[in-house]
């Protein structure tokens, strides 16, 4: 455990370097822009519909490799979708941008299955690393050009690496064929049928979070610089407790049949004294950023919000995939989807009640863990019923 938790924290403290450097190269409208665009980007995967997942389910359960099928149809899909982001964006460059980090999810996906893992991770190391350096020699170019540069020329480095390493796989990697036959979307459809649930309810995650950001853009800037810092700070907490997840996830399902209470409180005791020593570490990199670099206003304040109480969101949902083993994926889903709406809705009343911004981004973190509560209960109730 240790040593993969190791070969993660590695990798995403490349990523780290981009979160404390580029932020010190850019302006504060510039960095707004470089982020908000950035995250409209990694809303890309989303349009694939849970197809990569549905993917790895017939390759390990059924044992077909549908990879041909998943390339092809999901490089359709990005084009049509990377042409509508960019013309609603009025940035011709996001379509590039968001054609790659989107290509990338379902070439990581066929690496993984392969147990080429080191070289699964390394797409986006390769892209923070490439967005240091152009910010820092050509950030008078403009964002959305650097952006597309970073995406496509990581794109690149990490497919001249898979070539050098991964010989084999290299070529299994780019379409033998881009017409589409019939059985090419039935199969396509089989794997989104499959995928889409369980994607479902990261997709509204990721747009619960998304919409403070949204807001802060569109109505209160001055705070999303300090938001943007806080929250990638704070990636570092949940990194943290998703790892451990990822193995916990495999002795939960190993055990499902004798889990008991007792034994979900163990692993949730063992999971929050991981998030403590994350937590404690995060504040100490925010307060001592603070300290040296001036201007960002309630970066602490924000950090604090979002680590602790996101995280804890976190640390209940190690427990998610006890309803998705029961089968019961859907009630989480829809859920969350009601929490969302109401995130939605009273975002709106502060906004109309002028009450200030981190108020609004604490109410989003305190329902997100109001929800973790509800899984680990709902999670309880799941194991302590019969016939299940």
């Amino acid at each position: 455990m240790i040593k993969f938790l190791l070969s993660r924290y590695i990798t995403y403290a490349i990523i780290f370097l981009e979160v404390l450097l580029v932020p010190l190269f850019l302006n504060k409208s510039d960095y707004v822009e470089y982020e908000y665009i950035k995250n409209v980007i990694n809303l890309s995967s989303f349009v694939l519909l849970g197809s990569h997942t549905g993917f790895i389910y017939y390759f390990y359960s059924k044992k077909q490799d549908f990879f041909p099928e998943l390339i092809k149809l999901s490089i359709y899909i990005l084009l049509f979708s990377s042409l509508f982001f960019s013309i609603y964006y009025n940035s011709p460059l996001l379509l590039l941008s968001f054609f790659c980090f989107g290509a990338s999810v379902f070439i990581e996906k066929k690496l993984q299955v392969e147990k080429k893992f080191y070289l699964a991770i390394l797409y986006k190391p390769f892209l923070a690393l490439v967005l240091i350096v152009a910010v820092f020699f050509l950030k008078d170019i403009g964002i959305s050009l650097i952006l597309a540069a970073g995406y496509s020329l990581a794109l690149v480095l990490w497919f001249l690496i898979i070539r050098l390493f991964a010989k084999h796989l290299f070529k299994q990697l780019l379409p033998t064929r881009l017409l589409i036959t019939r059985n090419d979307i039935i199969t396509y459809y089989k794997m989104i049928k499959v995928g889409i649930v369980e994607n479902a309810a990261t997709v509204i995650l990721m747009f619960y979070l998304f919409a403070d950001r949204y807001m802060l853009n569109h109505f209160y800037q001055d705070q999303l610089p300090s938001y943007s810092l806080a929250f990638n700070f704070s990636q570092f907490v949940f990194i943290g407790i998703n790892s451990l997840a990822y193995i916990q996830n495999v002795e939960i399902g190993e055990n499902l049949g004798s889990l008991s209470k007792e034994k979900i409180i163990q692993i949730l005791k063992k999971t929050m004294a991981f998030f403590v020593l994350l937590f404690i570490g995060v504040l100490c990199v925010s307060f001592i950023y603070g300290k040296i670099f001036k201007g960002f206003e309630n970066l602490m304040g924000y950090t604090i919000l979002l680590s602790l109480f996101i995280g804890l969101f976190y640390v209940c949902n190690v427990l998610s995939v006890i309803p998705l083993f029961k089968g019961k994926q859907k009630v989480v889903t829809m859920s969350l989807g009601f929490f969302f709406l109401i995130n939605v809705i009273l975002s709106f009343v502060f906004f109309r009640l002028h009450i200030p911004p981190i108020w609004n981004i604490a109410k989003t973190a305190c329902l997100l863990t109001i929800f973790g509560g509800y899984i680990v209960g709902y999670s309880i109730i799941l194991i302590q019923k019969k016939g299940n």
